[in-house]
């Protein structure tokens, strides 16, 4: 019991240190309602979720250093992004911008027979689940015996969509069935392992999206100075922004290990 007890006060400091003020959505569950269960934390995972972030850049993805390190690493596309940002450049900055969501592992109810899927809220589903991880009256609701199932209603589309998230209001077991829930324990994503088998080095990430031009000398006059170069000299008055991002559109095809989003 200590050692439940333990781990709860250590998930809610962890929920604590969560900056939820914006992020999106990568995974998004079908128009109406639907119900998951929450699976506990896994191989690596120290939490029942990983914070994970993603940089879109022409539809491939690339997972953010930084976030996805919980902080201990750099992250090239990040430091670009506030590069530019400070320079002035804040259409280019959008285009490094960092997405945050949330990983986990959920048993969707309809659909046990999938067994255990991956779940990737963004940061309006995980504050509600975070809001209830912190009430006295829910706790541990991943937990396999005692935990509580989480209703999920999804509204509109596009931009118009919006979610709602309540935990149920009794306890349940995951499964009535304790050797299905070996098993879908043993099944579950261990997204530690899985989030470390996508990342890039420092180096190959900023190779592959071209924004080592930015990070050699680490200021925009530099950039410029190069993008002119790569110019024919009758551009006329084309903006540096738009010579910048002449160059780095030739810069960022380079590479087979990028990941394309998914449709």
């Amino acid at each position: 019991m200590k050692g439940k007890s333990d781990a709860y006060k250590k998930l809610l400091e962890r929920l604590g240190d969560v900056d939820m003020s914006s992020g999106g959505n990568f995974w998004k569950p079908p128009e109406g309602l639907s119900t998951v269960r929450i699976l506990p934390p896994v191989g690596k995972m120290e939490y029942f979720f990983l914070e994970i972030g993603q940089h879109y850049i022409d539809n491939t993805s690339y997972m953010c250093t930084n976030i996805c390190s919980d902080g201990a690493d750099p992250c090239p596309l990040c430091e670009v992004n506030e590069l530019l940002f400070r320079a002035g450049q804040k259409e280019m900055a959008d285009r490094y911008r960092v997405s945050r969501s949330f990983w986990m592992n959920v048993i969707v109810r309809g659909e046990e027979a999938s067994g255990p899927q991956k779940f990737t809220p963004g940061v309006t589903i995980f504050r509600s689940l975070a809001s209830y991880v912190t009430d006295p009256d829910y706790g541990h609701i991943t937990d396999p015996d005692e935990g509580f199932d989480v209703k999920i209603t999804r509204k509109g589309v596009g931009i118009s969509t919006r979610y709602e998230t309540r935990c149920a209001r009794n306890p349940n077991a995951l499964s009535d069935d304790d050797d299905m829930i070996e098993e879908w324990l043993e099944k579950s994503t261990d997204i530690v392992e899985f989030v470390a088998g996508q990342m890039l080095s420092y180096e190959d990430l900023a190779e592959q999206t071209g924004v080592d031009v930015f990070l050699e000398q680490g200021d925009m006059s530099t950039l410029e100075a190069e993008a002119d170069e790569d110019e024919p000299e009758d551009n006329g008055d084309e903006s540096p922004s738009s010579k910048i991002e002449k160059r780095l559109s030739r810069r960022s095809g380079r590479g087979d290990t990028r990941r394309k989003r998914s449709s």
